[in-house]
């Protein structure tokens, strides 16, 4: 029985290194993700995103929304950051933090930072906010998943961070 476990494991494996990626693309078509094998699409996990996906079973998770910047006045990338930080550590127990780093994502400029702490289930969590600025609009994207898998998920949260790419205009 065990060895036919690990052929059908090893089948899996298989079938998920030889999937192609996949690219999201938003409704409007203004704004796209590549996933790659073990991604799956999700509509479920925020009722505001553009785009949303989870790796499940490596509990990993990417949710991205889109705010027309005409909504605002003398916003900047950093003020816009600022708001989505404070947001989240509203909503986190005993965060800890990284300092902000200054990106280029799909030509745009980005600032990203990480999150760790207690979610109110209880759960501890490391999330990535990345908030990238197109002419435009402001793109968050909120990346998560368990806090003990994160070093394991990282690069692949990244992967699917840095993939967005905004067609609404114009780059910087």
């Amino acid at each position: 029985m065990a060895v036919a476990t690990a052929f059908v494991g090893c089948d899996k494996l298989r079938e998920l290194q030889t999937k192609p990626p996949v690219v999201l693309k938003s409704a409007d078509g203004k704004a796209q993700i590549t996933i790659g094998p073990g991604w799956k699409e999700r509509k479920e996990l925020n009722a505001e995103a553009v785009l949303q996906a989870a790796y499940g079973s490596r509990d990993m998770y990417v949710v991205i929304l889109s705010e027309n910047k005409e909504d605002f006045r003398s916003m900047t990338l950093e003020r816009y950051w600022e708001g989505r930080r404070q947001h989240i550590l509203k909503g986190v127990d005993k965060p800890t933090e990284t300092a902000p780093v200054k990106l280029t994502i799909g030509g745009c400029p980005a600032v990203q930072s990480q999150i760790a702490g207690f979610s109110k289930n209880d759960i501890k969590l490391v999330r990535v906010l990345t908030i990238v600025e197109s002419p435009k609009r402001y793109y968050q994207i909120f990346a998560w998943t368990i806090g003990s898998k994160f070093a394991g998920n990282e690069a692949d949260l990244q992967t699917v961070i840095r993939s967005l790419k905004t067609t609404d205009d114009e780059k910087k």
